[in-house]
């Protein structure tokens, strides 16, 4: 069962309706399964929202299980990604998954100027959501760029609107996935395509232990906790 917003709570039974499913094939185990709501189809979505083409050079800032999961289906696409994130193995998982350059916040500008021949970028998602990334993320959109808040805090961001008319550039929104979507996704899981990666599979009497170490950052990918 993926919950979102509701229901779920780390529950182990919930009753749904049977339109609400999609078939789990027999090939991807449960743990395996459990990432493709949140983070496989919510990256599949925002990339749809930006209407990705092959060829296009687009940004992931962020490497957390959305982050990761963008940037293997961006590159699925076509697309020349550039990844960016603070931690070094988060920066090594971005670029199994098929980032074409793989940088921290301050060595973003360059690494675009350089893929982009100074253009900028096409497309950036912005799946961390603090200031600082948030600002990175208008700065190297180039012109009739496309970019996509995905994360979010409580944190704010000003723009210019005369700086963002003039190159008539888009700034749109993402959250969660259409069912079709989630039904795209698990085909993509059952031939290989995207497979969000999964850090470890926890009991879930270690939930507390789970939510502890996303606080600290820590893991790579998804935690999954096995009732």
């Amino acid at each position: 069962m993926l919950a979102f917003a509701a229901d779920g709570a780390f529950a182990e039974y919930l009753v749904v309706p049977a339109r609400c499913l999609v078939t789990l094939p027999e090939e991807i185990p449960f743990e395996r399964a459990a990432p493709l709501c949140c983070a496989g189809a919510t990256s599949v979505h925002a990339l749809n929202e930006a209407d990705v083409a092959p060829g296009e050079l687009v940004v992931v800032l962020g490497a957390g299980g959305v982050g990761l999961a963008a940037v293997a289906e961006a590159h699925r696409r076509g697309a020349t990604v550039v990844a960016v994130s603070r931690r070094e193995a988060r920066r090594r998982a971005a670029t199994v998954a098929g980032a074409a350059a793989v940088v921290d916040l301050a060595g973003l500008p360059t690494a675009v100027a350089r893929l982009s021949i100074g253009q900028g970028a096409d497309v950036v998602l912005e799946t961390a959501g603090v200031d600082a990334t948030m600002r990175a993320a208008t700065e190297v959109l180039g012109r009739r760029g496309r970019l996509v808040f995905v994360g979010y805090s409580a944190d704010t961001l000003t723009v210019s609107p005369l700086a963002m008319v003039v190159p008539e550039q888009r700034i749109l929104t993402s959250v969660g996935n259409t069912f079709p979507e989630l039904v795209a996704t698990v085909a993509l899981a059952r031939t290989g395509q995207l497979l969000p990666p999964v850090d470890d599979v926890l009991p879930l009497a270690e939930v507390n232990i789970a939510l502890d170490r996303l606080r600290s950052g820590d893991p790579v990918g998804r935690l999954v906790l096995a009732p």
